[in-house]
């Protein structure tokens, strides 16, 4: 599957650590003002400038005016210096949310361009610490930088490698490092969306081992984490939700979540959703008709199962064929499943055919239950399906 480009960043941006504050009495910027581009849009004061390491960063806060009502309260632009020259700009967006703190999202800022940046970093601050926050976030930012523009020129080379053998090593280092300076900048969303890219990169190559079974894990924890930054429903949050979902279950084998997945995808106007679909067709397992769900109570919580059957038949060639796939939601997301799901599964070859009740993770599967060459009834299925999944529920309060 192809990996959407505007999730590995681009642009370059100048590195300012250990930034130190010093105040300058405010000024408003003028028209005929060289940072006029910078500062376009709306009238700005000077905050402060900030130095470090022989470099200089200029802030400055929009005045709030009376068409403010219906949008940001605030807006703060960095503008980062070499020389006497602008080099690179940042808009700080704060969203002021009814009762609770407001969001702020930093992005970077291009002077004549309509279209608006993704945000690098999203937090959340009091509305009257909002400037504190968007300097943090800033600072942030910057101090990732360097490691940050490595790790996605190995995430492009990983995606440019076509032969599995040349870009497992470039996505396992990648997603390393990526994992690694993220969990030291855990409101960076530009290097979240670059490390679940690398994850659909890896998963595919590392499917059925230990670290595709780890992988399994960790992408549903950190596309859960994304939604709750961006907002569970918004536009980005659902690109997310269906890229992810539908390319990461076609590598771990589920085939019903791919199909749920890319026509969610398709629903929302992305390309990629007719390409998952085409791929799940071509495994006959497009076709995934809803059966129901049922809550479970456990000791962590309520677990929901969702089930769907297919209702196409098994092809001769070997390719497992899920009759029916039965998926897990925990009570942290309604969205993403749990990397637990179960199948009735069929394996043909030829005129001999298997029928089987498997437990998956990660690409792997655990037999539960051997029907034998014919397909057995869902009646017979069912109380077989329900003793393990409570014996699996058990099991997971007892430890």
């Amino acid at each position: 599957m192809r990996i959407p480009s505007r999730f590995v960043r681009g642009v370059e941006v100048v590195l300012v650590l250990g930034l130190t504050g010093a105040w300058l009495p405010p000024s408003v910027a003028r028209a005929d003002d060289p940072r006029a581009s910078w500062l376009e849009g709306r009238t700005y004061e000077k905050r402060e400038t900030f130095t470090s390491g022989g470099k200089t960063v200029e802030a400055y806060v929009a005045k709030l005016e009376e068409a403010d009502a219906d949008r940001e309260t605030a807006l703060h632009r960095f503008l980062v210096l070499e020389g006497e020259s602008v080099a690179h700009g940042y808009s700080a967006r704060v969203h002021p949310v009814e009762g609770q703190p407001s969001r702020v999202e930093l992005a970077e800022f291009v002077p004549d361009v309509e279209a608006t940046n993704p945000p690098i970093e999203i937090a959340t601050a009091p509305s009257d610490a909002a400037y504190a926050m968007s300097r943090r976030l800033l600072e942030d930012t910057l101090a990732a930088d360097p490691l940050w523009r490595a790790a996605s020129t190995t995430l492009e080379k990983a995606i440019a490698e076509t032969e599995p053998e040349g870009r497992r090593p470039l996505a396992l280092a990648a997603t390393r490092v990526l994992d690694r300076i993220y969990a030291a900048h855990p409101d960076h969303i530009g290097l979240l969306h670059d490390l679940l890219t690398s994850y659909q990169l890896l998963l595919p190559l590392e499917a059925g081992t230990d670290r595709g079974a780890n992988l399994s894990f960790l992408w549903r924890d950190r596309l859960k984490t994304a939604i709750r930054m961006l907002g569970e429903g918004s536009d980005e949050a659902d690109d997310l939700v269906g890229r992810m979902l539908s390319s990461c279950s076609l590598a771990e084998g589920c085939y019903a979540l791919a199909a749920v997945a890319g026509d969610f995808a398709k629903a929302k106007g992305h390309a990629y959703g007719e390409i998952v679909f085409a791929e799940v067709a071509r495994l006959g397992q497009d076709k995934q008709e809803a059966q129901g769900q049922e809550t479970l109570p456990t000791p962590r919580g309520e677990l929901r199962l969702a089930a769907f059957r297919c209702p196409e038949e098994p092809d001769a060639g070997g390719i497992p064929f899920h009759r029916m796939t039965v998926l897990t939601f925990g009570a942290s997301s309604a969205q993403v499943p749990t990397p637990v799901w179960y199948s009735l599964t069929c394996e043909r070859n030829g005129e001999r055919s298997r029928w089987a009740l498997y437990g998956n993770v990660g690409g792997t599967r655990r037999l539960l239950h051997l029907f034998g060459a014919s397909e057995p009834a869902s009646d017979e299925v069912a109380p077989i399906l329900r003793a393990q999944i409570q014996a699996g529920l058990d099991l997971a309060g007892a430890k």
